[in-house]
């Protein structure tokens, strides 16, 4: 046995350790005392703690052996390959974090998340079996002993093969965890925060510089270091404390129930989430004041937590709004839930001795069927309060028709954002000329891009956004496509005269309207003649004079405007009179109620005769059989539009679609 001398690289050696040890408890300790939720990111991370404070007790545990006992001892044996071990292990943790980090078991695919096991444990596995069988063979345990085992190293490329490739070894199997990992947060680094990004990629060059000095000095010890430093980073700044409750309230902030419910649904955990809105905030806030709203809000907040005492709670940013989770709830257990929430409610609650009748909303959410991610429950929420035919209902979610719904609010939010081009495109559907028996003209049709079969009509689609001030913006994204078709030369070849573009109220009421069309014809060099805009019946409704004036201005450059949705709503002959109209387009559905209805039939054609006494032309959109066909061109339709004649199509689609017909009638 060898005496323990404590010379300076002894001393040196010991306090790297020391301080590596003190930096992985100072870790340990502060993960424990803040708190965090028992979320799987969180658990990963104490495991990397316990396993770097591990490895800074084996690595001075090792040091202390090897220089007490004989090289070849079992204990050195067990100890190198223990410490080689946790070497492997620690970058493991690191991946594994990195995937809680940015979510990235939610978002892998099936077939790539059937191989991810084996991509993650096969490696280490690998690493494990030749590390631990070199225990059994004598003298060979060198190849896998770390950098100080082979002080020959810093002497250049002249070092045993052994240890040289011991060292590849070893570190080319950590290495493959910590590349992968810093691929991941690359690939995916718009879910990380700015600041988070940054120091992880700071730890993984900090990582490497200790490896580069460990091999220029190998008696210096620095990976034990640089992990513990790296840990004290990440507790920090990356896994800081922000997962905490309320202190007044003792409920969940935002961040905090966003990660439990992520957490759920990695785990694909059987859970519930009931919303409850608070009707009339807006006239409570006028009546109470701000901070006594608060105060109000903060009151309901802790009644909740009396009734619902095992149950994390979060009140939401907006004002009235609370969510319940519920794990592992029955049916059963939501409807006695319910039934406790609704007794409050009709209690009324108290404030300061006062006693205030709110109405509520509440919507209960499946987290196993209703939703994929935490961004799908914030976006339930928003539309169940937006939405007011919900108002004092409780409701399920699967009776809300999301999918529509959450298109629209992308699709919304892509527009402020200046993005909306990536969300909806423009389909085009053939329009039939009776005089000329043929297809002349073309509607031009958005629709979203992941759902080309549901087409985005005016009514469903154009109010949502009108609302949101930024309607210009869509308008200009089909004008923009059509005029660049129209342009194109293969448009000559098509045989058609003309293309509309649905045009709102917004852009209707625009002082600049007539210059803004004229930049645009001229910039694309595309004539007024093969332009037509139509005006929504809607929007026509309680119009300012600018409208007149515009079309009036546009009718006289060229353009045919035409007024939308005819025969629904307040349609009048006044209509027909104050727009420079060209054309009138009868609404689908009043085509099949005509067709149906005998007596709206003759009120059809006198209405369709009146017309052209006015020297308008008529077009019947909905047409869909040759019957209807006949008929409309009996009573004197002058175009036919629908699906008899061709669905709307997108531009490369509706191009061949046209060519076709041109090769069967020639």
């Amino acid at each position: 046995m060898n005496e323990l001398t404590l010379g300076y690289d002894t001393i040196l050696r010991l306090s790297y350790d020391l301080l590596s040890l003190l930096l992985s408890v100072f870790v340990l300790i502060y993960t424990i005392r803040i708190r965090t939720l028992t979320t799987f990111r969180n658990r990963v991370f104490l495991v990397y703690v316990l396993t770097v404070l591990t490895m800074c007790v084996v690595d001075a545990a090792k040091y202390i052996v090897s220089i007490t006992l004989p090289k070849a001892s079992i204990a050195n044996l067990i100890l190198d390959c223990f410490y080689c071990s946790l070497v492997v292990f620690i970058p493991v943790t690191f991946l594994i974090y990195v995937f809680a980090l940015v979510d990235y078991f939610q978002m892998v695919k099936d077939e790539s998340k059937n191989m991810l096991p084996f991509r993650i444990f096969f490696p280490i596995l690998v690493g494990f079996f030749f590390i631990w069988t070199s225990v059994f063979y004598g003298g060979s345990y060198r190849i896998f002993e770390y950098l100080d085992s082979f002080v020959s190293a810093k002497r250049g490329v002249f070092a045993s093969v052994k240890g040289l490739t011991g060292y590849i070894i070893e570190f080319f199997i950590a290495y493959y965890y910590i590349v992968f990992g810093v691929i991941i947060m690359i690939e995916h680094k718009y879910r990380l925060e700015k600041n988070t990004f940054t120091l992880m990629v700071l730890v993984f060059f900090a990582l490497n510089a200790a490896v580069i000095i460990q091999i220029i000095h190998p008696e210096i010890r620095l990976e034990t270091l640089s992990f513990s430093f790296s840990l004290v980073i990440f507790s920090l700044f990356v896994q800081k404390p922000d997962y905490l409750k309320s202190s007044r309230t003792e409920v969940l902030n935002s961040k905090a129930f966003d990660v439990i419910v992520s957490d759920y649904l990695l785990h694909k955990y059987n859970f519930k989430v009931i919303l409850l809105y608070m009707e009339d905030t807006v006239f409570y806030h006028d009546i109470l004041g701000q901070s006594e709203l608060n105060e109000f809000e903060t009151s309901i907040v802790r009644k909740l937590r009396v009734l619902f005492r095992d149950t994390p709670i979060l009140r939401d940013e907006a004002h009235g709004f609370y969510y319940l989770l519920f794990k592992n709830a029955s049916n059963q257990d939501v409807e006695q839930s319910l039934s406790i929430l609704d007794e409050q409610i009709k209690d009324r609650w108290g404030y300061r001795g006062l006693r205030f009748d709110f109405s509520f909303r509440i919507c209960v959410v499946d987290g196993q069927t209703d939703i994929k991610s935490v961004s799908e429950l914030r976006t339930f929420a928003s539309v169940f309060a937006k939405q007011d035919i919900y108002k004092g209902q409780c409701i399920r979610a699967n009776e809300i028709d999301f999918t529509n719904v959450q298109r629209c609010f992308n699709a919304e939010k892509a527009l402020v954002e200046g993005a909306f081009e990536e969300f909806v495109d423009v389909l085009y559907q053939p329009i039939y000329s009776v005089s000329e028996k043929r297809i002349t003209r073309a509607e031009s049709i958005m629709c979203f891009k992941d759902d080309k079969n549901t087409v985005v009509t005016t009514d469903t689609f154009l109010p949502l956004f009108e609302k949101t001030g930024h309607f210009f913006n869509v308008n200009a994204f089909a004008f923009n496509s059509v005029c660049s078709l129209i342009s194109s030369e293969v448009f000559p070849q098509l045989g058609i005269e003309k293309i509309g573009i649905n045009i709102s109220i917004i852009d209707s009421t625009q002082q600049d309207l007539f210059e803004q069309v004229k930049n645009r014809l001229d910039y694309y060099n595309v004539s007024p003649m093969n332009i037509v805009f139509e005006i929504t019946q809607a929007a026509y409704v309680n119009a300012p004079n600018i409208i007149a004036q515009n079309f009036q201005k546009l009718s006289g450059y060229g353009l045919e405007i035409i007024l939308d949705n005819f025969g629904i709503g307040n349609s009048n002959v006044a209509q027909f009179v104050d727009l420079s109209l060209g054309m009138i387009k009868l609404d689908g559905n009043v085509i099949q109620i005509a067709w149906a209805n005998s007596k709206v039939g003759n009120a059809l054609k006198y209405i369709v005769k009146m017309a052209h006494d006015l020297g308008i032309q008529v077009i019947a959109n909905g047409v869909e059989t040759m019957e209807q066909r006949i008929w409309l061109e009996g009573i004197g339709c002058d175009y036919l539009q629908g699906s008899l004649f061709g669905k709307p199509l997108p531009e490369t689609e509706f191009v061949n679609f046209l060519h076709g017909l041109s090769n069967r009638a020639s």
